[in-house]
């Protein structure tokens, strides 16, 4: 006190069992929050100034190639391949500024042994207190693509297939388009102009004119089917004369 040589301690005295409980509360939920995205099947990265501070066991083993070999410190972009890097790196730092959205991009990454595969990977933006954090989920999209591949060139075998089964089809039936019209229909011709000179020589014999008359209707009535079915299957006018002529 003033005047005197007596000194007086004061202090102030606060319960903090509370606030222990409330941090014990936070690391908890801290801990079954890494496990839970340790335990994604994708790859989590968070990248700082571009450097990786956490990788999850996914990321670990799509990048490292070994669940317990680490990525800490080490810039993401040397995960990228080289002719992609530039690109990622302008829009990464346009990420960062709040400019671009994180819309998933196909990258191919490149794991620490060497092994490219390709990858569909977005960004987030973590505002953060110091330096914006990103957070990169990473999805490994390599077999998936090489199935859609391989489906593609199925498909493109199946067409050449059809197409060529069409053309062999087209010409079988242009084959037995032309043997109706050139050979059955010739003979079918040549027995109409036998009967009709048969006819001609019997002329007068009503009998004979009477039996030969269906054999004649036969003929003509054969005649035009074998035309009919030569241009179902293979109009000639489409070898004599193309396409646009014949229709």
């Amino acid at each position: 006190l003033l005047g005197s040589r007596q000194r007086v301690l004061f202090g102030a005295l606060m319960d903090v069992t509370e606030l222990k409980g409330a941090d014990s509360n936070l690391a908890d939920e801290k801990r079954r929050y890494e496990r839970m995205v340790d335990g994604l099947p994708d790859g989590v990265l968070m990248l700082r100034r571009g450097c990786i501070h956490y990788a999850n066991a996914a990321a670990r083993r799509l990048l490292a190639g070994d669940l317990l070999q680490p990525l800490n410190a080490q810039p993401f972009l040397d995960f990228v391949a080289e002719h992609q890097r530039a690109r990622e790196a302008a829009r990464l730092a346009a990420l960062q500024r709040g400019v671009a959205g994180g819309q998933p991009q196909r990258l191919l990454l490149v794991c620490r042994d060497g092994r490219p595969f390709e990858a569909e990977v977005t960004e987030t933006l973590l505002p953060a207190g110091g330096d914006a954090e990103l957070q990169l989920l990473i999805r490994d999209v390599s077999q998936a693509e090489q199935l859609r591949r391989d489906l593609e060139e199925a498909n493109q075998r199946l067409q050449h297939l059809s197409q060529r089964l069409i053309e062999v089809q087209e010409i079988e039936r242009r084959e037995v388009a032309r043997d109706l019209h050139d050979d059955v229909g010739q003979h079918l011709t040549g027995l109409k102009l036998h009967l009709q000179r048969l006819i001609r020589r019997q002329a007068g014999d009503s009998e004979f004119e009477r039996l030969s008359q269906p054999l004649v209707a036969g003929v003509d009535a054969a005649l035009a089917k074998v035309r009919s079915l030569s241009l179902s299957l293979h109009p000639l006018q489409l070898d004599t004369l193309g396409l646009e002529a014949a229709v």
